[in-house]
């Protein structure tokens, strides 16, 4: 678990206990960690710099191309993707910096310079081979040959005189991109979620937040359900294709909370007002960060802070119940 602090945390009971791996130099503002059986291969960033390690213990830079007279990986880091392989160091990273995706089959060891059609912001990684990018003025694109080439499988008709952020995610042939406006009001941000279950060759509309619906051009969501966040957070895709999405809401209280979307509908599963999560400890989110993993259907864990204190949410059972570490 990253921290704003800069300090890495690891766990190896589930989140009864924590100890402190690792102090970057600036605020840990990503991390992924891919394992099994005893074998772990963590990557961790800043905006500046990328950190890697094996089994989350003594963490190192990431050095660009394997030199210091070339520095460290292009800066800023502004999305970074890692599939698991062997978990001997050699797992497959990409990153997004300044429009352009760098991959690394090492590991780290050594980079490739990626460059898609247009400057893209965000990446997802299914495997070595296949990634998908986006942009933010609304194009998603995917390669199937490890960046030599990409085709457009998406365009939206997003307000362009609008600025727009985007976050993509990945799992075998389901992905979703996840655009948001700066604007807003009423503590109510414009945002809307684009998915595909084919692989990128068809795609529609899970959901938007329904206030700012000129914004999203002739885009028609498939879900008529209550919007699941007045503020989105991080979100992840699931292996069934379902996704896992963090929010801050109503917008009056701004409360986090976590939602299932499936193609039936949207099922909040972390409610603390509400009473649905055993385990009612409210973050500081949208305030402050909070990151969500989700390694497999039915494990979710939430990782954030809580008046200056950190807070760790799990749940092993897709999230019917919650324990608080």
């Amino acid at each position: 678990m990253g921290s704003k602090s800069g300090i890495t945390y690891k766990t190896t009971d589930g989140g009864a206990t924590w100890t402190a791996v690792f102090t970057a130099s600036e605020p840990i503002v990503g991390l992924q960690a891919t394992g099994a059986q005893g074998q772990f291969f963590v990557v961790a960033w800043t905006k500046n710099y990328m950190l890697t390690d094996m089994a989350g213990e003594e963490f190192s830079k990431v050095l660009f191309n394997g030199t210091s007279s070339v520095g460290f990986a292009p800066t800023p880091m502004e999305d970074v993707s890692l599939v698991p392989s062997d978990y001997q160091g050699n797992d497959f990273l990409v990153f997004v910096s300044t429009g352009v995706v760098w991959s690394s089959n090492g590991g780290g060891a050594s980079w490739l310079k990626r460059t898609p059609p247009v400057p893209v912001a965000s990446v997802a990684a299914v495997d070595p081979s296949t990634w998908y990018a986006a942009a933010t003025t609304g194009a998603i694109y995917r390669t199937t040959d490890g960046g030599q080439h990409w085709t457009k499988v998406y365009s939206t008709s997003l307000d362009q005189t609008q600025e727009w952020n985007v976050a993509t995610q990945a799992s075998g042939n389901h992905v979703a991109v996840l655009y948001t406006c700066n604007g807003g009001a009423m503590n109510q941000r414009p945002y809307i979620l684009f998915e595909s279950n084919d692989a990128g060759q068809t795609w529609n509309t899970l959901f938007d937040e329904s206030m700012f619906e000129s914004l999203y051009g002739n885009a028609k969501p498939a879900l008529d359900d209550t919007p699941p966040a007045a503020q989105p957070g991080p979100f992840a895709v699931l292996s069934n294709g379902n996704v896992l999405f963090i929010g801050a809401y109503p917008a009056n209280t701004m409360v986090t909370t976590v939602s299932v979307i499936t193609p039936k509908g949207i099922r909040i599963v972390y409610d603390p007002v509400g009473g649905s999560s055993s385990a009612p400890s409210p973050f500081d989110f949208p305030v402050s960060p909070v990151s969500l993993s989700a390694p497999d259907d039915s494990h979710f864990f939430l990782a954030g802070g809580n008046n200056g204190k950190g807070v760790f949410e799990e749940s092993t059972d897709g999230g019917l119940t919650w324990q608080s570490n």
